[in-house]
Parts: C-alpha cells; sequence; structure tokens
C-alpha cells in the first residue's frame, strides 16, 4: 500500500491506523507530492493507495494525468467538494479526516471484497481459456 500525504503527523496517523487494523498490510512508502507520487507508482505499482487532495504541490487528480492508474483508491482528506470527481478515478472509498477507525475498517473490507470477486472472475477465465472453452459473463451488477 502506498500513502500519499503532505502531512508528516496525518501520514504517521494513518499508518499506525492500518496496522492497528491488520498487522499484516505492509506500507510501501509515504510520498508527500504528486511527483514522489508519481516516482513511487511506476517503480512499485501498489495493491491500494490511500490518497490526500491537497498536496504541497497541487491537487491529486494531476497524479491521474502522469500515471495510468492500476490501483484502487482511498481518497483521505479534510475536503467533500471533490467526491464526485474522486469517484470517476478508482476509488473505492472517500474517508474525511479526522479519520474514523470504523471507516477506514469499513474501507478496507471493502477493497478485501471487491479484490476477492475480481480474482474469482479472473481464476474463472483462465481455467476456461485452459480448458479450451469461452467464457463470456451474462449478467453484470
Amino acid at each position: 500500500m502506498l500513502i500519499v500525504e503532505d502531512e508528516y503527523h496525518a501520514a504517521e496517523r494513518l499508518r499506525n491506523q492500518l496496522k492497528s487494523l491488520d498487522q499484516q498490510i505492509e506500507v510501501l512508502g509515504v510520498a508527500p507530492s504528486i511527483a514522489e507520487a508519481v516516482k513511487l507508482l511506476q517503480v512499485n505499482p501498489p495493491d491500494l493507495v490511500f490518497l490526500d487532495i491537497q498536496l504541497s504541490d497541487g491537487l491529486c487528480f494531476g497524479i491521474f494525468e502522469k500515471v495510468i492508474p492500476k490501483w484502487p483508491v482511498i481518497f483521505t482528506t479534510a475536503y467533500d467538494q471533490y467526491a464526485i470527481k474522486a469517484f470517476e478515478l478508482h476509488s473505492i472509498a472517500y474517508l474525511l479526516k479526522p479519520i474514523k477507525k470504523e471507516e477506514l475498517a469499513a474501507g478496507l473490507l471493502k477493497f478485501h471484497q471487491m479484490r476477492q470477486l475480481f480474482q474469482a472472475d479472473v481464476d474463472l477465465i483462465a481455467r476456461d481459456m485452459v480448458a479450451g472453452t469461452k467464457y463470456f459473463k451474462k449478467r453484470f451488477w
């Protein structure tokens, strides 16, 4: 996981909350700016990104102009006016600061549930490809 947050104490608080929820969580790094986030995302794409909206060098949406997102995002911000824009960009949760532990836990649960759901589909498609059958979904949520 990657935390993109320009306030040191907010990043540490989030890291500690994550560790208290799940000891298995590995935070790959903390990026305090768009430029740092882009570097980290290009080198080592994470499973999940925690993304503050307003960073020292602009709005976080600039990251998506430089890197094609291949990871889900949980937005962590003090501003509610960006929620609609956030959900256009791989967002699975939008948490307002100060982040409540219950809301963070719910966001992580949603991430894990979505990951299991998509992995099950990938496994089914792979199995059918090996067997030589074609798999097409007939129903979508």
